[in-house]
C-alpha cells in the first residue's frame, strides 16, 4: 500500500515515478541532478540545494529532467505541519552527518531549510492550491470562469498530477482531516462536519483507505 523509504544517500535510477504514496513523513535534499515534483503541496523543479519536505500519507509523481537519475539524501522528517519546497545551506554537511547519525541530520536539516516562494506555473497548479487549502467550490464552475470544459480540467490536471481532481480533492481532504484527528481533543463528528464530509461514516472509510487505520483506531493510541 506504502512506498518504501530508504533513508541516506541514493542514486536514483533514470526515469519517471508515477504517483505514489508514503506513510511516514521524510525529507529529499537534492546533491545532483534535476526533477520535477507534484505533490499535495504544489509543484516544484527540484534542482541541488533544494529540499522536498513530506509529511506523513503525502501522495505525489516525479517527472525527470534529465539523461541520468538524480542523487538525493532521504531523511526522516516527523514534522505533520511542515512540507514543501525549501533552500538548504549546506547539502554536503547533512550527507556527512546522515552517514553517522539520521536524527542529528535531521535537526540540522530543521536549522538550514530556507523557505522557497513558488509560483503557480499553471491553472493545474492554482487548482491544486486550491484543492490542498481546502477551498470548496465546484469544479465545473471553476473550470468556466477560466474558459475550460470539465473534460479539459479532468484531463489537464491528470496530466500534471496524475490523479483527478476529484481524487486529489477527496485524498487533501482526508490527510487534514486525520491531522485534525491525531492532534486535536474535539469530536470526530465535528472534524467530518469541518472537513466537508457527507457524515462520519464517509470520513472514517476515507481515512482508513488512505492510513490503514480507522479514526477510532488513531484516536486509541496509533497517534
Amino acid at each position: 500500500m506504502f512506498r518504501t523509504i530508504r533513508f541516506g544517500v541514493d542514486q536514483v535510477a533514470s526515469g519517471d515515478v508515477p504517483r505514489h504514496l508514503h506513510e511516514g513523513g521524510y525529507a529529499n535534499v537534492v546533491l545532483a541532478g534535476r526533477f520535477t515534483e507534484a505533490a499535495f503541496a504544489g509543484r516544484f523543479r527540484a534542482e541541488p540545494g533544494m529540499a522536498l519536505i513530506h509529511a506523513p500519507f503525502d501522495c505525489h509523481a516525479n517527472v525527470e529532467s534529465g539523461r541520468r537519475g538524480p542523487t538525493i539524501l532521504r531523511l526522516p522528517w516527523r514534522d505533520r505541519a511542515v512540507e514543501g519546497a525549501f533552500r538548504v545551506r549546506d547539502p554536503d554537511l547533512l550527507a556527512r552527518l546522515s552517514e553517522r547519525d539520521l536524527d542529528e541530520a535531521e535537526l540540522a536539516l530543521r536549522d538550514m531549510i530556507e523557505p522557497i516562494d513558488v509560483p503557480h506555473e499553471s491553472w493545474a497548479d492554482a487548482l491544486a492550491a486550491a484543492l490542498a487549502g481546502g477551498s470548496i467550490f465546484a469544479l465545473r464552475d471553476w473550470a468556466e470562469r477560466r474558459g475550460l470544459s470539465p473534460g479539459s480540467l479532468s484531463r489537464g490536471f491528470g496530466d500534471v498530477y496524475q490523479v483527478s481532481p476529484q481524487r486529489f480533492r477527496l485524498q487533501a481532504r482526508t490527510r487534514r482531516a486525520w491531522r485534525r484527528v491525531v492532534d486535536e481533543t474535539c469530536s470526530l463528528t465535528r472534524i467530518a462536519h469541518e472537513c466537508a464530509f457527507a457524515d462520519l461514516a464517509h470520513m472514517s472509510r476515507s481515512i482508513a483507505a488512505m492510513t490503514g487505520h480507522s479514526p477510532a483506531a488513531w484516536r486509541r493510541g496509533l497517534r
